[in-house]
């Protein structure tokens, strides 16, 4: 239905969204790199060492490093970020899933090749003794170890009509975070003033800082706590072309079309008296006077300015007529 999809492309201008794929079904190429012995690129690993390294330090330097990610704006370049991070890996790109066989009203992908990324298993992100208190000896049973989980999708989906039809995104995500080291909000403030508290649930909250955004691409990294523990159990960063500012202004532009174009078409049919067949026809009328948000991303200049962020009216009624 027309008013699901527009509360999907709300949610979307509030935050930069990642989307979920399938995993590749076949192979295409694999790459392997190795760095050296230490493992680092720069002034130290940020894990615990022989000089005696402390917990401060540590986490400074392993908060900093993400946000160097980050900043960099260069997820969708494997080899330049995991050498930022210092880690080893081996990487394989693999086709993705077909084409559904009907996917004219599929918005979702029609086809993804996902390069998905192995970082090396002796890398510096493991179990340390700057852990939480509870795993500070050793991992108990069902625990998992540390992972860096890495991947970047080129996606290609089946409909243009709320989302870009070809694009590209990038997921890092370092797992099991409180068994490297115990990383608290106050930690995360004091490597990293400018993040701060986006928002949670029930049971999760989140940390998070926002790193190069511009008008191809919008990259952020997020930490989550869950609820009862000051230990973040997850580093998260994100890097989509649909958080750039050029697809976050069309698709504004693409909700102004939209509720200018049926305020229109509900004056002209009665208003809050209109009647079911008319609304009926209200969804071909729209088409026929919006373009895609695809088609307005590519049609929109680059200018570098940030989208407006506030939610349409409309879209909180099942009735865009009800006025």
């Amino acid at each position: 239905m027309r008013f699901f999809a527009m509360f999907l492309i709300a949610a979307m201008l509030l935050c930069a969204c990642s989307n979920s794929v399938h995993e590749p079904r076949s192979q295409a190429g694999s790459a392997s790199h190795t760095l050296n012995s230490s493992g680092d690129t720069d002034n130290g690993t940020p894990s615990p060492d022989s000089s005696g390294d402390s917990r401060t330090l540590m986490i400074d330097r392993f908060v900093k490093r993400l946000a160097t990610v980050a900043d960099s704006g260069s997820m969708f370049d494997v080899d330049a970020t995991m050498r930022v991070l210092g880690v080893g890996f081996q990487s394989r790109t693999g086709d993705g899933i077909p084409m559904p066989p009907d996917c004219r009203g599929d918005w979702r992908p029609r086809q993804v090749i996902r390069t998905t990324v192995f970082a090396d298993d002796k890398s510096w992100y493991t179990h340390t003794h700057f852990a939480d208190a509870r795993w500070s000896a050793a991992l108990p049973p069902g625990v998992d170890p540390p992972s860096i989980q890495y991947s970047v999708d080129h996606i290609i989906r089946c409909s243009d009509r709320f989302r870009m039809q070809n694009t590209t995104e990038a997921d890092l995500k370092f797992t099991s975070l409180q068994v490297y080291a115990c990383i608290t909000k106050e930690d995360i403030s004091h490597a990293l003033p400018a993040a701060h508290p986006v928002g949670g649930g029930m049971t999760t909250s989140f940390i998070g800082y926002a790193g190069q955004t511009n008008d191809d691409i919008g990259t952020r990294l997020s930490f989550t706590f869950r609820s009862g523990s000051p230990c973040a159990n997850l580093a998260d960063l994100e890097q989509t072309q649909e958080g750039g500012m050029r697809f976050q202004r069309a698709a504004w532009n693409h909700q102004v079309c939209l509720a200018e174009t049926e305020h229109d078409y509900c004056v002209a049919h009665g208003g809050t008296s209109i009647s079911e067949a008319d609304l009926r026809g209200l969804g071909n009328y729209v088409d026929a006077h919006c373009p895609t948000v695809n088609t307005m991303y590519l049609n929109e200049p680059r200018s570098g300015e940030i989208a407006p962020t506030a939610v349409l009216t409309r879209l909180t009624k099942s009735n865009p007529c009800g006025f």
